[in-house]
């Protein structure tokens, strides 16, 4: 075997994800006749999540709890009142039963088993993201897609998917600094 066959997991994760970007790039591209016969008769790949601009190394590495996350701010009260829109027959339901009805719609939506965790907002999110109010280096909620992990990267959700998310939450999707995880049911 030679120095230059490496296995997947010899290749930085910024490197793989660069890979797949340019990939799923090139795929959408029709009309190439040049491509290999096995290429053109398998079916179309459904589009991932395009989760570009990716974070900084640096705030990759400097990540206080180490782990970075793409996700969708998504406070309590936008959760909340997403649950009232699409379920309006709950009768009386408290605060919480609002904020695991919005989860379980969001998990419905995106086929995946998204979960809701506090985050840090930084710099790059306050100037980003018009709704995020609180202050740099405060805790909100977000809902999280995926983590900056080679698994969860390479097996994250379709990009129709997070689209819908995005406008049920109002909000966007960008990369998240972790404040601490939470295990949801």
């Amino acid at each position: 075997m030679s120095d230059q066959s490496a296995s997947a997991h010899d290749v930085p994760l910024e490197s793989q994800m660069h890979a797949i970007s340019l990939e799923e790039q090139t795929s959408g591209s029709s009309g190439d006749n040049n491509q290999p016969v096995a290429t053109q008769q398998s079916p179309a790949r459904p589009k991932q999540v395009d989760c570009r601009p990716w974070p900084r190394p640096h705030n990759i590495e400097n990540a206080r709890e180490g782990v970075v996350f793409y996700g969708i701010y998504a406070n309590i009260h936008m959760m909340q009142d997403l649950a009232r829109k699409v379920y309006p027959d709950m009768v009386n339901p408290s605060q919480i039963d609002l904020l695991l009805a919005g989860l379980d719609y969001c998990r419905e939506v995106a086929k995946a088993p998204v979960t809701l965790q506090y985050a840090y907002v930084s710099r790059n999110v306050k100037s980003w993201n018009r709704l995020v109010k609180e202050p740099v280096d405060e805790q909100v909620l977000v809902l999280c897609l995926f983590k900056y992990d080679e698994e969860e990267f390479n097996n994250r959700l379709l990009d129709e998917d997070a689209k819908k998310l995005e406008k049920a939450l109002g909000s966007k999707a960008t990369w998240w600094e972790l404040m601490w995880w939470m295990d949801w049911y």
